[in-house]
Parts: C-alpha cells; sequence; structure tokens
C-alpha cells in the first residue's frame, strides 16, 4: 500500500481487531479514496459510490478479526467495492428493463391502440341500442346487425319502407348524439356505419 501511515504494518490490523477506533480512521481516510474512486468511476453517482464504500467498510469492521496482512486486506477491500458496483449496476439494469416492460403495456403499439378503441366503440354501440325505443331497436338490430335491407324488414315487420327509414334515422340521431359525446370514439363510429 503507497503512502505512510502513523503506526506500523505490524501494528494496525492488530489495533483494528481489537477495536481502535484511531487507528480504523487512519487506515479508513487512507483507503477510502482509492475505493470511491473505484466505484465512483463504474458508477458516475457520488452518493451511491460513497454507499457502496461505506458498506465495504462496514463488512470489513464486522469481519477485521479475520486480516492479517495489509495488501491482503487492501485487495479484500478493492473486490468488494467491485463486486458490490457491479451487482448495483446489473439490478440498475434490471429495474430499467422492467420498467421498460411496464411502459410498453402501460403505453401499447398503435395498432393494439386502434383495437382496443374498436372494442371501445362496439361495447358503447351495444350498451346505447339496448336504450333505444323497442321498435327502434328491432329495426336498428336488423338492419346493422342482422344485415337485412330496408325492404326486407319492412316486409318482416309488416311495415311501410318509409317507417323503416325514419326509426332508422332517428335511432342513428341518438346513437350519434350519445357517441358523440365521447370524441376518441366518434370518428371510429362513423366508419363503422358507413361500412355496414
Amino acid at each position: 500500500m503507497p503512502g505512510s501511515l502513523p503506526y506500523n504494518e505490524e501494528e494496525l490490523l492488530p489495533l483494528i481487531a481489537n477495536a481502535d477506533k484511531q487507528a480504523f480512521a487512519v487506515f479508513y481516510n487512507r483507503m477510502f479514496p482509492g475505493l470511491f474512486h473505484l466505484s465512483y468511476k463504474m458508477l458516475n453517482s457520488k452518493s451511491e459510490a460513497e454507499d457502496i464504500v461505506a458498506d465495504t467498510f462496514v463488512k470489513f469492521w464486522k469481519s477485521r478479526h479475520q486480516f492479517t496482512s495489509l495488501p491482503e486486506t487492501a485487495a479484500w477491500l478493492r473486490r468488494t467495492t467491485r463486486n458490490a458496483t457491479l451487482d448495483l449496476l446489473k439490478h440498475q439494469q434490471v429495474k430499467s428493463r422492467k420498467e421498460s416492460e411496464v411502459a410498453a403495456i402501460s403505453y401499447p403499439q398503435e395498432e393494439f391502440s386502434v383495437a382496443d378503441m374498436y372494442a371501445e366503440l362496439l361495447q358503447e354501440i351495444y350498451h346505447q341500442i339496448e336504450q333505444l325505443p323497442p321498435r327502434g331497436k328491432e329495426i336498428f338490430k336488423l338492419r346493422y346487425l342482422g344485415g337485412f335491407s330496408n325492404e326486407e324488414i319492412a316486409q318482416k315487420l309488416g311495415i311501410n319502407n318509409q317507417s323503416v327509414r325514419d326509426h332508422l334515422a332517428r335511432s342513428l340521431k341518438t346513437l350519434r348524439m350519445e357517441i358523440i359525446k365521447k370524441e376518441n370514439l366518434f370518428s371510429f363510429f362513423l366508419v363503422f356505419i358507413n361500412t355496414k
């Protein structure tokens, strides 16, 4: 370990092992800058690097009795700091990947959004159809869901063609008024009606 300490190497670690806080402080102040630089250049975060080095020294203090050689201790501190830094980087990458996956679910692709809009539109249309007056509902279902022509509906129900058109016009007006309240669905509604 470069530089000098106010303790000779033979007594420093035994003093730390015996909980000599002054000896520990000297050792900490000597080792901290190099360990901090090692972590910081990988993380580019001062606070995270400081936390990792602090945790490394906590681990060192808890197992201080096992160290007998300063070079081996310095190597252990560097290895522990590097491993903790790598673990944090891996954790951040996993977290970032999970956040990206959640974002992809929360904000789906355009095609998925269009499918959702059609599903919501159909659900709203069926709901509003059920709110129509009985005769208007029956005629609307026959025309737009059953695929019958106006003439076929008139014959089926025993009413004239004009009456069928009037019912359909009133039903469409009612549906438009309800759907137009939901601006994001209205354009899809127009497409739906025009393709029937």
